[in-house]
């Protein structure tokens, strides 16, 4: 970022952290005054390789368009809808496509929300676990081996919860 002096004497960051002061080091129970230039905006340290991360996503997005992205993660999410229907696991994120992005939040009973979470940590399938509900996040990216293991980890919830 670049300033004019003009500019440096009106602004003041509202946020900042220690990257955006004068030290040399990172202060572990100090807040110190923000640097005198630009540099008092800084929230932290650039980061190259996350940089170059987000570089290369771009240009993938660039190259496919936002349009497939969204129409691959849409049938990704109809088909976690359908495995979760077929084994009869309550989804309560939308199901209509113009109201749902890439998570589906699924709802078991209360007393099955550990046997779930089991089910799907035990099959290699990483979920959030929060407020009595399973987010299963997809994306552009997401395999047939993931859905295998996905359908692998509800058939063996479901087969728990008849017994």
């Amino acid at each position: 970022m670049a300033l004019s002096e003009r500019a440096l004497e009106h602004l003041t960051p509202v946020w900042s952290g220690f990257a955006g002061d004068d030290g040399a080091t990172m202060p572990m129970d100090e807040v110190r005054e923000p640097a005198a230039d630009a540099s008092k905006f800084l929230l932290t340290n650039p980061d190259p390789i996350a940089q170059a991360r987000l570089s290369a996503a771009l240009e993938e997005i660039a190259e496919v368009g936002v349009g497939s992205i969204n129409a691959r993660i849409a049938t990704h999410v109809s088909r976690i809808i359908e495995l979760a229907d077929e084994f009869a696991v309550p989804v309560s994120s939308p199901r209509t496509e113009s109201e749902r992005a890439g998570i589906v939040v699924l709802q078991p009973a209360e007393d099955q929300l550990t046997a779930l979470a089991a089910s799907l940590h035990n099959h290699g399938v990483s979920v959030t676990v929060r407020a009595g509900t399973v987010r299963v996040s997809t994306h552009a990216s997401t395999d047939e081996e993931t859905f295998s293991m996905l359908r692998s980890a509800l058939q063996s919830f479901a087969t728990l919860t008849t017994v």
